[in-house]
């Protein structure tokens, strides 16, 4: 099993509901909370919120989830930005130090 798979389970079981009961309140399929639990397979970020909602979960946990979202947008968008960036010679980068920027 996975860790986030023994996480969902005992998230599950703490709110007391059974894998349909759960599938029922949270519109994902059984069989895929079966795999995510299992480890077979790994839960997309919207049907991780959606699960979590349907466990009762806290608002501080599905904005953890948002905040995931944004930054991997944001790595995307950083990535794009890498490959249109002209060819340069092969070698180390170097960046500025963050405490120079902020003094």
């Amino acid at each position: 099993m996975s860790r986030s798979g023994d996480l969902l389970r005992a998230v599950r079981l703490r709110a007391g509901l059974s894998q349909k009961e759960l599938a029922r309140r949270s519109g994902v399929a059984s069989t895929l909370i079966s795999a995510y639990e299992n480890g077979r397979r790994v839960p997309s970020g919207d049907a991780l919120l959606r699960l979590i909602e349907a466990c009762g979960g806290s608002v501080d946990v599905t904005t953890t989830v948002e905040r995931a979202r944004d930054a991997a947008a944001q790595l995307e968008q950083v990535a794009a930005l890498a490959i249109a960036l002209p060819r340069r010679e092969p070698g180390r980068l170097e960046y500025p130090s963050f405490r120079r920027l902020t003094a």
